[in-house]
């Protein structure tokens, strides 16, 4: 069960598991909006962390069947009043992230900048210290990384987290963007749209199909 909730949790991590399928004006609210600091980020590795019921801890390289492989997000760092989409009289600014492949969003957290170099996001939920917590740092020699992490809390004496982790590079335009999957088939407008709305209803079918294989797996008699 544990392993399965990981699974899933880490599966649905991604817009298509996390929306479903968009009607057009859903798209239109998804659609990617540039703010004040704009980072192209590439995914580079992935890790599970488990520390079981014991003091050995588990650490494993892990892959996200939805990003398939070396994904790329478009992490936007949205003040309050500024450029991007967040109010003036908004308490707190926003770090949105967006899969690279269709400009849409997938996730918005609240965003907090810890220091001239870092900006922090994060989202508690559940019981026990379970969340979301997402950081885009500037080092000292100039290079951007970022790093995801999804805690599944510490109770009964287990904390199991995902992270993710990669590289980043700044943006000022969409025009430094990858194309999208509907652009490299030559499709612009609802067509586009449409063919975005199709491939992420693929994906659910993926994940769906492999949370009903580690659930099979799990109920199987060791």
């Amino acid at each position: 069960m544990a392993r399965a909730l990981i699974l899933s949790t880490i599966l649905l991590a991604g817009p298509a598991g996390a929306l479903g399928q968009a009607s057009a004006q859903d798209a239109a609210n998804r659609s990617l909006v540039l703010a004040e600091r704009n980072f192209l980020c590439t995914k580079t590795g992935s890790v599970t962390i488990d520390t079981g019921f014991t003091t050995e801890v588990t650490v494993e390289n892990t892959t996200n069947i939805y990003h398939g492989g070396n994904a790329k997000s478009v992490f936007v760092v949205d003040e309050p009043g500024g450029t991007g989409s967040v109010p003036e009289d908004a308490e707190v600014g926003e770090l949105r992230s967006y899969l690279a492949k269709t400009r849409r969003l997938s996730t918005t957290l609240p965003l907090v900048t810890a220091d001239d170099r870092s900006s922090l996001a994060f989202k508690p939920w559940g019981l026990g210290p379970a969340g979301n917590v997402t950081v885009v740092r500037t080092h000292e020699d100039g290079s951007i990384t970022y790093r995801e992490r999804m805690d599944f809390g510490g109770l009964a004496g287990r904390f199991m987290a995902s992270d993710h982790y990669g590289d980043c590079v700044p943006i000022s335009s969409e025009s430094e963007l990858p194309e999208t999957i509907a652009m490299e088939q030559g499709l612009s407008g609802e067509e586009a749209e449409t063919f975005i709305d199709d491939w992420e209803a693929r994906m659910d079918e993926l994940v769906r199909q492999a949370r009903e294989k580690v659930d099979s797996e799990d109920r199987q008699p060791e």
